[in-house]
């Protein structure tokens, strides 16, 4: 059994102790401290690194200690963050005085042993919130362990809308979209951070110092360098650049480029000069040079161009040719105003060979041949063939024409009388 309990000092029956609440503005400014700081020091902005506690202890059998007169006792505080087990953060030892049972101390004076937090320290994490105070007393620790709480105004703290200076002027005020900050941000060592956080700054204010250019991206947006910004001259200077009068030109020696590189050029700006046949590629796209665009005439040029209509023809003065052929075959000078059809025909009037005609068998002996499109009286000549179209006709056998009319011939074939023989014709067809 503990020899000694603690108690509310508004309660002095054997009750655990409940601690009288703490002065939240003295506990809340000592959080913001970094080190203990010596009872006598000299005074500056901020608030002690010490916080008041008081208590109420008795005997196991609810005397107060020190009821007849004040006596010492050696506690130990020992601050954990958990009511119980957890990790235990800090120790500190003082040598209590209690006077019938009151007793009244201030943390961060005790002496602590081995490296430890300060007392302002044991509250700056993410765990602050749990934060539970366990007394010694003589070697016997007290249960249960007490928790830290905040007085109301010190609620304003885990919370406070801004920072004042010594004046009691606000130099940094909280708003519900961001911070304001009313006076100067002055860093000894710079500032680091993410930099794309920084927005709506003003490049005027860059008053001093330069910006290198491995600073600068590229600048390839037309017209953000102004002319009047460049230092080029008409000096013969390597990478100086060339600027342009207010009509687009500019005056220069010798250009000098990659040719491949030159994209989008505009034929009708080469004014002077002429592009070599040889540099131009042959022009083989059905339509892509005008008949008008050649100069084909009716001289005698070599390689004149002569152009023909959408049926093939071409319509020409004299054509003169040491040799002129049509279907294969070499054609005579007669035929600039005559069409010749010949052909070799069985005795059953099946063509053998030729074209144009066609054969009629319209009796024994008796044939008619019709001359494709043709409306005017043919000339005709025949023979009869008894043993084929390439041998003479043999003796007796005859040939007769008996009939030439617009565009036909009837021919009769003879043998002693009329019978069926092959034979052979050649027809002018008048134009």
């Amino acid at each position: 059994m503990n020899p000694f309990s603690i108690n509310s000092l508004r309660n002095s029956s054997m009750k655990q102790f409940r601690p009288r609440p703490f002065a939240l503005a003295v506990l809340c400014a000592a959080l913001t401290l970094s080190s203990l700081l010596p009872s006598a020091q000299a005074a500056n902005e901020k608030p002690p690194a010490k916080m008041t506690f008081q208590g109420f202890l008795t005997a196991t059998d609810g005397t107060p200690l020190g009821n007849t007169s004040p006596e010492t006792k050696v506690v130990q505080f020992k601050i954990y963050d958990a009511s119980t087990g957890g990790t235990l953060l800090r120790t500190e030892d003082q040598t209590v005085t209690i006077d019938k049972g009151h007793f009244s101390v201030l943390l961060g004076e005790g002496t602590v042993s081995g490296t430890v937090p300060s007392l302002p320290a044991v509250f700056q994490s993410a765990t602050a919130s749990d934060r539970f105070l366990e007394l010694v007393v003589n070697g016997t620790a007290m249960t249960p362990r007490i928790q830290f709480v905040a007085s109301p105004y010190a609620l304003l703290a885990g919370s406070a809308n801004q920072l004042t200076d010594a004046a009691g002027n606000a130099v940094l005020i909280t708003t519900p979209s961001g911070l304001t900050v009313t006076g100067t941000i002055t860093a000894t060592t710079g500032f680091s951070g993410n930099g794309s956080a920084l927005t709506a700054l003003n490049g005027a204010n860059i008053t001093t110092g330069t910006i290198v250019d491995s600073k600068l991206a590229t600048i390839a947006t037309a017209g953000k360098v102004a002319n009047s910004a460049t230092t080029a001259t008409s000096a013969n200077t390597a990478n100086a650049i060339v600027t342009r009068d207010a009509s687009g030109n500019f005056t220069a020696g010798t250009i000098t480029a990659n040719g491949s590189a030159l994209t989008a050029l505009n034929g009708a700006n080469i004014t002077a000069g002429t592009v070599a046949d040889s540099k131009l590629a042959t022009i083989s796209t059905a339509g892509k040079v005008a008949n008008s665009a050649t100069t084909a005439n009716s001289a005698n040029t070599a390689n004149a161009i002569v152009a023909r209509d959408a049926s093939g023809n071409f319509t020409a003065g004299t054509v003169t040719a040491s040799a002129v052929s049509v279907n294969g075959l070499p054609a005579v000078a007669a035929q600039a105003s005559f069409r010749i059809v010949a052909g070799s025909v069985n005795s059953d009037g099946t063509i053998r060979a030729g074209t144009g005609f066609t054969v009629t068998r319209i009796n024994v002996g008796y044939y008619r041949v019709s001359i494709n499109s043709a409306s005017t009286i043919p000339f005709v000549t025949a023979n009869a063939d008894d043993r084929g179209p390439a041998t003479l006709p043999a003796a007796g056998s005859t040939i007769e024409i008996g009939q030439t009319f617009s565009g036909g011939i009837d021919l009769f074939t003879y043998n002693g009388g009329r019978v069926d023989k092959a034979f052979q014709f050649i027809a002018l067809v008048p134009r």
